[in-house]
């Protein structure tokens, strides 16, 4: 098993570039960063760096562990991230909508995230189609559309209406019904 916390002082130094302001970031002293790195070497039997002076460069070694430490570093977000899954107030939603349905949510949105600082929230305008395909890859959490859908990958459920309006010229439409104004329009 790999030490976190020499990884963690590998991942920083190779960030920085620098002995010395690694130190002063980690709290650390100079000779402390560098016994964590070479513990870190031993340990995987591999040389991470080659040092010229008070310079380094990554070795073929060193890059694979650099992206590991950043992976995992990603990986600690994500999970920490999760681990507060449900709180209501804190956390991060995606999701996607039509335009029509978008910009009537967004005021509110607005005033949910006013209200609860911790609680981020992305949505995107898009077509019922790009909706889907966006919920069914994971892209974003979850999707309102204006049709009933049937995909094996999806649970939908229905949600309300939304009122429409048609608007037109008085003299274009002023004597036809909502629908007969529609078809005359195109």
């Amino acid at each position: 098993m790999i030490n976190t916390t020499w990884l963690n002082t590998f991942k920083t130094l190779v960030e920085i570039g620098h002995f010395t302001q690694t130190a002063e970031k980690l709290f650390m002293t100079q000779p402390g960063v560098s016994q964590h790195i070479k513990k870190l070497e031993v340990s995987l039997k591999a040389e991470l760096l080659t040092r010229e002076g008070k310079t380094f460069e990554l070795t073929e070694q060193g890059r694979l562990v650099y992206n590991y430490a950043c992976d995992l570093a990603k990986q600690e977000a994500s999970l920490l991230e999760k681990l507060k899954y449900d709180d209501p107030e804190s956390g991060s939603l995606s999701f996607s909508a039509s335009g029509a349905i978008s910009t009537a949510l967004y005021p509110k949105l607005l005033l949910l995230q006013t209200q609860y600082p911790g609680l981020r929230v992305n949505i995107e305008a898009a077509p019922n189609r790009r909706v889907i395909e966006s919920v069914t890859n994971g892209t974003i959490d979850s999707g309102i559309v204006t049709a009933v859908t049937q995909h094996p990958d999806l649970s939908a459920e229905y949600l309300g209406q939304l009122e429409l309006c048609l608007i037109g010229s008085k003299a274009s439409v002023s004597d036809l019904s909502p629908r007969d104004a529609l078809e005359h329009l195109g």
